[in-house]
C-alpha cells in the first residue's frame, strides 16, 4: 500500500521546486505525473471508492 502522507509531502516539495524551474522541466514533470496517474489509476479509483463509502457511512 502507499503512504499517502509521504506522497502529499513529496507533492508539496515538487510544487515548490517546479515553481522555480524552466518550462521544459515543468513539461517533463507534467509528463511524468501523467504517466504515474495512468500507471496507478486502478489504485487511485479503488482508494476513492473506499473514501466515498467511509464518508457515506459516517453520514
Amino acid at each position: 500500500m502507499y503512504d499517502f502522507d509521504t506522497i502529499g509531502k513529496n507533492a508539496k516539495e515538487a510544487k515548490r521546486v517546479l515553481s522555480c524551474s524552466s518550462v521544459i522541466n515543468r513539461n517533463n514533470a507534467l509528463s511524468f505525473i501523467a504517466d504515474a496517474l495512468e500507471e496507478h489509476k486502478r489504485m487511485i479509483i479503488d482508494q476513492n471508492r473506499i473514501d466515498v463509502k467511509n464518508a457515506e457511512a459516517a453520514g
